[in-house]
């Protein structure tokens, strides 16, 4: 069993790990004008520097759970790290709209890998009780830190060091965890898993969400019902009810629709989805706000959201109080 010390170093490593996911999503903001203007980004295509990471990241997701209970959680944490740690090298390094956007998807992909891996590892190197509890408030709090950090950290390094260092900040991180995870971190497996994969339900699920997410991300520049668009929401809605199809039939399912019958966890995805859809999204429309519209320039927008990073420490803080307290149920 792991040492307190021990314990300590791997919650750092796991907390940082989220708190690395969140910030990436919104460091790029603050810094998208000034990369725009470098790299020749139109207005329309400069949404994908944040689509590419957002398309792999949600399309993959359920892939990364599934693979991390077959190669086993601590082995797709180092791996995923490592794809995260190269697309941030790469987007530093890159001299073209191509290149960025490769490695924004790059990031997301090993965004996609991390994020399952990380939260079964936390379930699996700390004890049921007080000590899970406290180690999900701290991991949990660092979604909401990350993000809100990202804009304040996004607008200092755009203004005194470039927009690159936005990727390059990622990847020292990176190397650090890839190193840590051997040493503190336990293997985890889902022992019970069938050893096979389901090939149809993986194709099915991931090019669903693939061309959905394309669609929510095309349709508000090119029209909600434009003939360029709707065919990718309509292929990826079939290939979505194909996919619940596919589950309900084969003996190695990616997920079990049981799960659904708990008022729990459907009551934590409904809140996790308006966060996003509302508060997720608000900081993408105020950075191009106050850059835009405003005229700030990338440190002041940086420093306008201060508020925001203290609120998201402080709120962190009182998290991890009331769930070593009273638990998460």
């Amino acid at each position: 069993m792991n040492s307190d010390k021990t314990k300590g170093i791997a919650l750092f490593i796991l907390a940082i790990s989220q708190l690395v996911m969140a910030l990436d999503y919104t460091i790029i903001f603050v810094a998208m004008p000034s990369l725009g203007n470098e790299l020749g980004f139109t207005t329309n295509h400069l949404q994908w520097v944040v689509s590419a990471y957002s398309l792999t990241f949600g399309g993959l997701l359920l892939i990364g759970g599934r693979l991390s209970d077959l190669l086993g959680r601590r082995r797709m944490f180092i791996i995923a790290m490592g794809l995260f740690g190269l697309g941030s090298l790469l987007g530093g390094l890159a001299e073209s709209q191509l290149m960025l956007i490769t490695a924004r998807g790059l990031q997301g992909l090993g965004a996609a890998f991390l994020s399952p891996a990380t939260l079964s590892l936390i379930m699996s190197n700390f004890k049921e009780g007080k000590e899970r509890n406290r180690a999900l408030g701290i991991w949990a709090s660092m979604g909401g830190v990350g993000m809100s950090l990202g804009l304040l950290l996004g607008g200092l390094l755009t203004s005194y060091v470039g927009w690159e260092a936005t990727f390059f900040v990622n990847v020292p991180i990176a190397i650090l965890v890839i190193i840590l995870a051997p040493i503190v971190l336990k293997e985890s497996k889902n022992l019970s898993a069938a050893k096979g994969f389901d090939i149809a339900g993986t194709i099915s699920v991931t090019l669903g969400l693939l061309l959905s997410v394309y669609y929510l991300i095309q349709a508000p520049v090119e029209g909600w019902f434009s003939k360029s668009t709707l065919p990718f929401l309509m292929i990826g809605v079939v290939l979505l009810i194909s996919f619940v199809v596919i589950e309900k039939r084969t003996k190695e399912p990616l997920i079990s629709f049981q799960m659904f019958h708990n008022r729990n966890l459907i009551g934590a995805a409904l809140t996790a989805f308006l966060f996003s859809a509302s508060f997720g999204s608000l900081y993408y429309f105020l950075t191009l706000y106050t850059q835009g519209v405003l005229e700030y320039s990338a440190i002041e927008s940086g420093l306008n959201f201060l508020p925001l990073t203290l609120s998201a420490f402080v709120g962190a803080k009182l998290i991890n109080k009331m769930l070593s307290s009273f638990g998460v149920a």
